[in-house]
């Protein structure tokens, strides 16, 4: 519920739930792979990095089959979603409603894109999956350079926030919707 929350919509649409669940399960992951890294346990690293780029993965792909899903049994969430006041949605979870990020979700929502949204969401975890997997293969490479790896560590934590904050606009996005519906 605190991430894409198209559950509100149906409660037959699980996926959502799951999906969600599995984003916070790799950000987890993902965190405690920085850790490592901060602590120097290269061997930790190495194995906890590989462990995150599986579970990015299954996040990215639990919100594909949601796209998929929407897309060919839901398609009507797109008309919902269009109907909110996205600059309440935004402060309904502390964001500006003039930030990038909640202007370029709004104009793909307006536009009917909700599967788009997904579909991105999906990709840019999928990204993070890449990049963490690098990170892991550099290191048990046996000389990483590390100016390099913390560099993309730091990247990685700016795309994680970035994902974050995606996922609970849409989710605003969604609770608002439903609610509408129900007055």
């Amino acid at each position: 519920m605190l991430i894409c929350n198209l559950c509100q919509f149906d409660p037959n649409l699980n996926l959502s739930r799951q999906a969600g669940a599995e984003f916070f399960s790799a950000g987890a992951s993902l965190y405690s792979t920085l850790a490592a890294l901060e602590g120097a346990d290269i061997d930790r690293a190495v194995s906890q990095g590989k462990e995150t780029a599986a579970a990015l993965n299954a996040a990215s792909s639990s919100f594909l089959r949601l796209a998929d899903l929407v897309r060919n049994q839901y398609r009507w969430i797109a008309d919902e979603t269009r109907r909110v006041d996205f600059a309440d949605a935004a402060r309904q979870v502390h964001l500006p409603p003039d930030s990038p990020i909640v202007r370029e979700l709004t104009s793909m929502l307006l536009a009917g894109d909700i599967v788009e949204v997904l579909v991105r969401f999906a990709q840019h975890i999928r990204e993070c999956s890449a990049q963490v997997k690098g990170v892991a293969e550099r290191i048990a490479g046996g000389d990483p350079v590390w100016d390099h790896e913390y560099r993309v560590a730091h990247e990685l934590l700016r795309d994680w926030r970035e994902l974050t904050i995606r996922g609970q606009f849409v989710s605003s996005v969604c609770l608002a919707a439903t609610r509408q519906a129900v007055r």
